[in-house]
């Protein structure tokens, strides 16, 4: 069950928040693997932040203030880092950046995803 979304800038430091949305008190929202929370779309009832503009070439974490329906899986958050490139038809596209990735570690956008 989801209860707050944060997404920051880190390619700059200090990283800058460039949108976030809670629900207040004990509401939550579903939260399952396929499930999809479009970027500045603020779910009914919850409280946000302005949705800053996303700009290629640079990179974003995103952070899920939740927990799974499993009372035994002690879980309270699931992080993800993402970026946006444009293709050879200057079209955004989104690269998710995976943990095994290097780009996990050196925080910078690559120009298409790397190998582990």
């Amino acid at each position: 069950m989801l209860g707050a979304l944060m997404v920051y800038d880190i390619s700059i430091k200090p990283p800058v928040k460039v949108w976030s949305f809670i629900l207040p008190g004990a509401t939550t929202l579903p939260m399952h693997a396929k499930t999809c929370y479009l970027y500045g779309q603020v779910p009914a009832g919850a409280e946000s932040t302005a949705a800053t503009m996303l700009q290629t070439g640079r990179i974003y974490s995103v952070f899920l203030n939740g927990r799974p329906d499993d009372p035994s899986d002690s879980t309270r958050g699931y992080r993800g880092k993402f970026c946006i490139t444009t293709d050879a038809t200057s079209q955004q596209k989104i690269i998710a950046i995976n943990k095994d990735m290097q780009e996990w570690r050196t925080e910078i956008c690559p120009p298409r995803p790397s190998r582990p």
